[in-house]
């Protein structure tokens, strides 16, 4: 509401010539139990300057729907500046421009997926030029990948080209790379359950040279001891080391402008000897399989998947406790007719059962 009047709509703002900034403050935004029944303008976030929007609870499943979208407009000068969206709890949920705005996103760097998505624009991240980490949770990460591919991993710093085998081209362009990462956020998913053999083809065509590195973040090290323990024990699959295999330029980076705990995950892979002996997955035999294989893409279920199977079945039995009822208090009901007809007294004359409703 607006001066009193009710705004629905981007028109209804532009007509009230009440174009205003909300959120002014260099903020961090929570949405937690927010109920979204309709399209949102993005006209809201006129001037905007939020450091960390974080959403919970947003679901789009056949018993529930609670979606957060933006009406399709842009507006070239809206001039809001959100640089991480956290999202958290949700449900199925799709990753498009009607949910992450061009205009009202525009200065995104952060985006951080702890939920289960189920699809993603393949075009999503041409939009975002200033995006650096993209961050799934891995118990969701490869049900997500076999049911949409890398598509949208490929519209990340799309039209860049960088020989990564030359040390020289990567240290002069070093700052165009991206981030995605697959957290192992309970320890449970071992990356080999995320990134396993059998994947191998999926990541076929994973573009290198558009420096998006896909880095998988399990470990902590306590002490310089632990990291020595976890670089000997922790081996990989020939299809992590496939997307991995030029990590090793990272060394410097990651030393000079990441955390500590990102430089000793990026340690413990380089250092492994998993990946100082790669070149024994035979990349290129394994490429001449996929191409002559004709691999397609297979949907498996996932965590999301059971749960929503689990919902299904609580519904049904539901449904059929209903039924059950009904027919129970249909046939009681015909049961007491018959014995109170006059046409069946002599048959029922010595029943001593529904005596009480006579």
């Amino acid at each position: 509401m607006i001066d009193g009047k009710i705004v629905k709509t981007c028109e209804d703002m532009i007509s009230l010539n009440s174009v205003r900034s909300l959120f002014q403050l260099e903020a961090e935004i929570i949405l937690f139990r927010s109920r979204f029944s309709i399209n949102i303008c993005p006209l809201i976030f006129f001037n905007s300057n939020i450091n960390r929007l974080r959403i919970y609870d947003l679901v789009d499943t056949f018993y529930k729907k609670n979606v957060l979208n933006f009406y399709n407009r842009t507006f070239e000068r809206l001039n809001s500046r959100i640089y991480a969206v956290l999202l958290y709890r949700c449900e199925n949920v799709a990753l498009d421009t009607s949910f992450l705005n061009p205009s009202v996103f525009r200065e995104l760097s952060f985006f951080y997926v702890y939920c289960s998505v189920n699809s993603i624009s393949k075009d999503l991240f041409l939009h975002f030029k200033n995006i650096y980490q993209i961050n799934f949770i891995a118990n969701h990460f490869r049900t997500f990948i076999h049911r949409n591919g890398i598509k949208w991993i490929e519209g990340i710093n799309q039209g860049l080209h960088v020989n990564l085998s030359n040390l020289t081209d990567f240290k002069s362009i070093w700052r165009e790379m991206k981030i995605l990462e697959v957290s192992n956020n309970n320890n449970v998913f071992r990356i080999t359950n995320v990134f396993p053999e059998e994947d191998f083809c999926i990541y076929k065509d994973y573009p290198f040279e558009q420096m998006v590195f896909t880095f998988h973040s399990a470990f902590m090290c306590w002490n310089k001891e632990s990291c020595e323990f976890l670089k000997k024990i922790t081996s990989y699959s020939c299809t992590y080391l496939w997307i991995s295999q030029y990590f090793y330029l990272l060394e410097e980076v990651f030393r000079r402008y990441e955390s500590k705990t990102a430089q000793d995950n990026l340690l413990i892979i380089i250092d492994s000897n998993s990946y100082k002996n790669r070149n024994s997955c035979h990349f290129e035999r394994r490429l001449a399989l996929c191409n002559r294989s004709n691999y397609n893409l297979k949907e498996i279920w996932g965590i999301q998947d059971y749960s929503i199977l689990n919902k299904k079945i609580q519904i049904s039995v539901k449904i059929l406790i209903y039924l059950v009822s009904l027919f129970s208090i249909v046939t009681n009901i015909l049961v007491v007719k018959i014995i109170f007809s006059k046409h069946n007294k002599h048959v029922f004359k010595d029943f001593k059962h529904y005596t009480y409703l006579g």
